[in-house]
């Protein structure tokens, strides 16, 4: 069975806990809460493992998680790829009996937690107002960033003016997205964002029409500079969902990864994904 996006996870965000045991616990008792007759042997079948005590008896410390089983949690749960970073490293820190080891997860940890993106709003309706808004923001943060509006405007494809991109500075400043460094260089505040999965603001929704038109123009661009590919196939709804399901997972490891990697960025690249039915079901 597992444990999708429709499940009522909010509380029990892996990121909040120090103790998987904990967090497992909680999991149990949330099923049980709803379902009087859920049992810990439908909890280790719902986590992916055979009907079995196994669970119960991490649960209660008597036995640690290997690294099939933690394989088979990350699995079960629809968790993102920080989150199933996360776990892991939580699960390796708990049962670590070495010193060195323990500080060793523990830093992995934080690393994980202190990359924690800012999550935009229906209040930053103005950030996603113009698609060269959100490419700005990440302009500023290019290792060959000139500060001056015609280099700007011409960096653009396509060209913006250099009355746009003053104007576009002055959102982004306003939503503390981007501030001057003691040199009056422009420079990102938060270094990366995300929205929540799923929103249907219109503001989202005009943002990526206007990437959509952007996609049909850089089909223009030669092909060695590009990767615009498609796919017909034939699906049941329920491995349309689990596309879906991949498609947020692998925008989320990308993510993960570009944090992860110290290397000088020198463009600004824009990646769409797309998925919808072309016929009635």
């Amino acid at each position: 069975m597992g444990f999708s996006n429709d499940d009522n996870m909010s509380e029990l965000n892996i990121l909040s806990y120090n103790d998987y045991r904990e967090f497992l616990k909680k999991l149990y008792e949330q099923r049980k809460e709803e379902n009087k007759k859920y049992s810990y042997r439908k909890l280790a079948e719902d986590l992916g493992f055979n009907a079995s005590n196994y669970i119960h008896l991490v649960i209660q410390r008597k036995r640690n998680l290997s690294e099939d089983a933690i394989g088979k949690i990350k699995k079960a749960i629809a968790w993102t790829a920080k989150e199933k970073n996360f776990f892991e490293n939580l699960v390796l820190f708990n049962q670590a009996t070495q010193k060195e080891d323990k500080i060793k997860y523990k830093g992995e940890l934080d690393k994980i937690i202190t990359s924690q993106r800012q999550m935009l709003n229906p209040d930053h309706e103005a950030y996603f107002s113009n698609w060269y808004i959100p490419v700005l923001r990440e302009i500023v943060s290019l290792k060959n960033f000139v500060s001056n509006l015609n280099w700007i405007s011409k960096k653009l494809k396509p060209i913006v003016s250099e009355d746009k991109v003053r104007e576009a500075f002055t959102i982004l400043e306003r939503l503390k997205m981007i501030h001057k460094d003691s040199k009056n260089i422009w420079v990102q505040s938060v270094e990366h964002l995300t929205t929540p999965s799923e929103i249907t603001s219109h503001m989202v929704y005009n943002f990526q029409k206007e990437m959509l038109n952007l996609s049909i123009q850089a089909l223009e661009i030669p092909a060695q500079q590009r990767d615009i590919t498609s796919m017909t196939i034939g699906l049941s709804q329920e491995q349309y969902n689990r596309i879906k399901e991949k498609l947020a997972t692998f925008r989320d490891e990308i993510q993960q990864e570009l944090q992860e990697t110290d290397s000088d960025e020198t463009m600004v690249a824009q990646l769409n994904l797309q998925l919808f039915p072309v016929t009635e079901e």
